[in-house]
């Protein structure tokens, strides 16, 4: 499916605020460029990110995609969406939090991702 650059921003947005490494300190997730596209660094951390959440012994599917979640956050196989997996992980990693719930609000955030998470919220709010 393709990529649509919204979804690759927020991806790329979590797995800086998640700041998990591969092969050691050599590439860090935080140090990743978030710019909307798929490149080779965005897909080496995606499969890093997967190593990470199977070494903690959590069950995810290693392919190396993003599926969009169902309300509950569970496959039709009873896993847990790999998404849920890293909001958690950047959730933790984030200073109390903080940082992560100003995704939508921090000038930071690349300015395309932050204008559809907020109007997805004005959405909901309707």
């Amino acid at each position: 499916m393709p990529n649509v650059r919204d979804d690759v921003l927020l991806i790329q947005t979590l797995m800086k605020l998640a700041n998990f490494t591969r092969n050691g300190p050599d590439e860090a997730s935080a140090a990743i460029r978030v710019d909307g596209c798929f490149g080779e660094q965005t897909k080496r951390m995606i499969e890093t990110f997967e190593i990470c959440i199977r070494e903690k012994n959590l069950l995810l599917t290693a392919d190396g995609v993003f599926e969009p979640s169902s309300t509950d956050g569970y496959t039709p196989q009873g896993v847990i969406y790999k998404i849920i997996h890293l909001n958690r992980l950047a959730k933790q990693a984030a200073s109390f939090g903080s940082k992560y719930s100003e995704i939508a609000t921090d000038p930071e955030t690349h300015p395309k991702l932050r204008q559809a998470l907020l109007t997805q919220i004005c959405l909901e709010a309707v």
